[in-house]
């Protein structure tokens, strides 16, 4: 049964974000808090202390799923359809460090499209089924076959949210797209005990590994 948190008063609420340490911290949502079809929007803002190497931002791969990854600075978007990813990836590192950024990665049944602040970067046709997974949604990092989170982030996250629906459809788009309709709405201002709340009607809360902390951001 999905855990009841009470949300603090938006007007006493600062506007935060998640800090992570980029070697074990992470926030996962469990997988039965919410299921996708076809059509999906991921976003997530950002702002990176640095880009080593491999990097999960959110994601739930593993031969399987889906996931935003920041690898050296390079955005890329996989949906695995059919047993196999399609992916729409940048073609250079675009990324800045010390600058907030955000990332959507929208599957519309036809096309993987990734947009960086607004503005399609890559995209990629294929159609298929999504081939799903039991493995949490993990923030923060990339997630392994055991549910564990590896390729750590460094850096602060200010909002993730999951929308079964594609958002945006033009070449540009505002970013921070309407999340009425999400599944995952993680606002990340605040904790409750271990749990980062959901405002999303799925009370799909995140929960904390590492003692991530929640800071106020301007």
């Amino acid at each position: 049964m999905p855990l009841d948190l009470e949300l603090s008063s938006k007007t006493n609420l600062q506007n935060g974000a998640v800090r992570f340490n980029g070697s074990n911290t992470a926030l996962f949502v469990p997988s039965n808090r919410f299921t996708l079809k076809e059509e999906f929007t991921l976003e997530c803002r950002f702002k990176a202390e640095t880009f080593a190497g491999r990097t999960g931002l959110v994601t739930k791969t593993e031969n399987s799923g889906y996931g935003i990854f920041i690898s050296d600075g390079r955005p890329d978007f996989s949906v695995n359809l059919d047993g196999e990813y399609l992916s729409a990836t940048a073609s250079s590192s675009l990324l800045k460090t010390d600058q907030w950024h955000t990332l959507a990665g929208i599957y519309d049944g036809r096309e993987a499209r990734l947009y960086l602040d607004g503005k399609l970067i890559a995209s990629a046709l294929g159609t298929g089924k999504l081939k799903d997974n039991r493995l949490p949604l993990m923030i923060g990092a990339d997630v392994n076959h055991q549910g564990k989170p590896t390729s750590f982030f460094k850096g602060l996250i200010d909002y993730v949210s999951l929308t079964p629906k594609a958002l945006y459809s033009d070449e540009t788009s505002a970013a921070n797209g309407n999340r009425k309709a999400a599944i995952i709405d993680l606002q990340l201002n605040e904790t409750i005990g271990p749990w980062h709340p959901d405002a999303s009607g799925s009370k799909a809360h995140a929960i904390a590994i590492g003692g991530v902390k929640v800071e106020t951001i301007k």
